[in-house]
């Protein structure tokens, strides 16, 4: 599987999301929406959560050959805060 996870925002993590499932994005968001836990149920949530994306277990859900992770958050320059924030380079830095 050859794809990205971006979480930067609700929107992008939920197209993203799709893509990898292999949905369009508006289904996913329809069937998350409509989405109800049974939470005194004997069905554990996962798989309560696994049926409502159309899988019948996690076994089918798609798997990563490779995970990497990254995260950082940017600030321009005149916004740092003293102590809180490292050094990049074109104006940028990473808190």
């Amino acid at each position: 599987m050859n794809g990205l996870l971006d979480c930067t925002t609700c929107q992008s993590a939920l197209g993203s999301l799709a893509g990898l499932l292999g949905v369009k994005t508006f289904d996913l968001q329809s069937k998350l929406s409509s989405l109800a836990i049974d939470w005194d149920s004997e069905e554990s949530e996962e798989t309560q959560l696994v049926r409502c994306l159309g899988f019948e277990s996690a076994e089918e859900l798609p798997l990563p050959e490779a995970t990497r992770w990254f995260h950082a958050v940017s600030a321009r320059v005149e916004s740092r805060k003293s102590g809180q924030v490292s050094v990049l380079s074109r104006g940028r830095r990473v808190v």
